[in-house]
């Protein structure tokens, strides 16, 4: 299940059904709302209650009748892919404040002639300097712009989405079905849906054979 862990979504605001793994009939699946994978299962496993039957049936049917030729090559991919990673990615880490809850800022009260006025001003204790810190010192990786897409016959795709598919699987398969990234291993399978891209974005074009 460690695979399908990579494909959920880890922040605390997320939604519930894309918070951990979930099971539909003999199948675990794992989703962030743009990628969504399956693994079938070797035992019988209760499902889950969340989703709720409408999705469930949705998401059944979007893997019901796949068929697919032309795939293409994880590894000439990310090849291609890698050349375009050169975003600095930098050292993040979490300094706690009390007194500001984490925020940076606190409410001031100040009363004057009768009247009291409130207004929220930066944390004199942390001097707003707390939660996720960057450290713009350490660059500890490179990535993609968020900008730059990936392009297979005619549909766009965000780059790290493709690059996370990519790096998971080393012997994935890829097609393009029912107007998305179909991908398959002999263990997974899944979709990735397509981005209607902007109007500055850098595009990649992986062909079937590349």
């Amino acid at each position: 299940m460690e695979n399908l862990k990579k494909f959920i979504d880890k922040k605390t605001n997320a939604n519930e059904l894309y918070k951990d793994i979930f099971i539909i009939k003999d199948h675990a699946y794992a989703t962030e709302s743009h990628i969504l994978v399956r693994k079938k299962l070797q035992e019988n496993t209760p499902e889950s209650e969340q989703p709720n039957e409408s999705v469930k049936s949705n998401i059944l049917s979007m893997f019901a009748g796949v068929k697919y030729n032309n795939v293409l090559k994880a590894s000439e991919s990310l090849k291609i892919l890698s050349r375009y990673k050169t975003e600095p990615i930098y050292r993040t880490y979490e300094k706690r404040c009390k007194a500001c809850n984490n925020s940076g800022y606190v409410e001031f009260e100040f009363c004057y002639d009768g009247k009291t006025y409130f207004e929220d001003c930066e944390c004199p204790v942390c001097m707003g300097n707390c939660g996720t810190i960057t450290d713009w010192n350490n660059i500890i990786d490179y990535g993609y712009n968020f900008n730059t897409l990936v392009k297979i016959e005619g549909k766009l795709f965000k780059a790290e989405f493709i690059d996370l598919v990519l790096s998971t699987f080393s012997d994935v398969e890829i097609a393009i079905i029912k107007q998305m990234l179909y991908f398959k291993t002999d263990k997974y399978e899944g979709f990735l849906m397509e981005n209607l891209g902007s109007d500055e974005c850098v595009i990649i074009e992986l062909k079937y054979g590349s």
